[in-house]
């Protein structure tokens, strides 16, 4: 069945991925400074 792909279609799983990915990334990152930041402004003041 994979074998039956073409270049187009490669092409376009590899962008959904990259996106997925891409977002993936940005929502942990958003997570991450959630609730790391406020810990460290406290810390430091």
């Amino acid at each position: 069945m994979v074998g039956a792909w073409g270049l187009l279609e490669w092409i376009f799983v590899i962008i959904l991925l990259g996106l997925a990915g891409a977002v993936g990334v940005a929502f942990l990152f958003l997570v991450g400074t959630l609730f790391v930041n406020p810990g460290r402004r406290k810390r430091s003041t």
